[in-house]
């Protein structure tokens, strides 16, 4: 539970410095550039540990007899979070926000969720 709220809080870290990086619209190798892609290479490596750890730390959690599932429904909450997302995006994009928001949102809430659980 604690290494899950720490990497999804390095997640979020990640995600806001990437909306708050201003990269310049005739920028090739600035520096402001590769900045955002290293926080985006280290923001899907922490999503990536996320999934990994949240997979076992489930598998052991729960009782053989609802295993099962609990690995289904945390499957369906991530398809719907797949079936949403471009939905969302381009909803923000139409409202002229920053479409990067949504991320760091969605993180917010995943750390809220991580530290409500047992």
């Amino acid at each position: 539970n604690k290494t899950g709220l720490i990497l999804i809080s390095l997640t979020f870290i990640c995600n806001f410095g990437v909306v708050l990086i201003d990269k310049p619209a005739e920028c090739d190798n600035c520096i402001e550039g590769i900045l955002q892609l290293v926080l985006i290479f280290f923001e899907r490596f922490f999503v990536s540990m996320n999934f990994s750890l949240f997979v076992v730390y489930t598998i052991e959690l729960f009782p053989l007899s609802i295993r099962g599932t609990s690995i289904a429904t945390i499957n369906t909450v991530g398809n719907l979070g797949r079936i949403l997302g471009p939905i969302l995006l381009e909803s923000i994009r139409q409202a002229g926000l920053n479409q990067m928001l949504l991320f760091p949102f969605s993180s917010a809430v995943a750390v809220v969720s991580i530290s409500l659980l047992p």
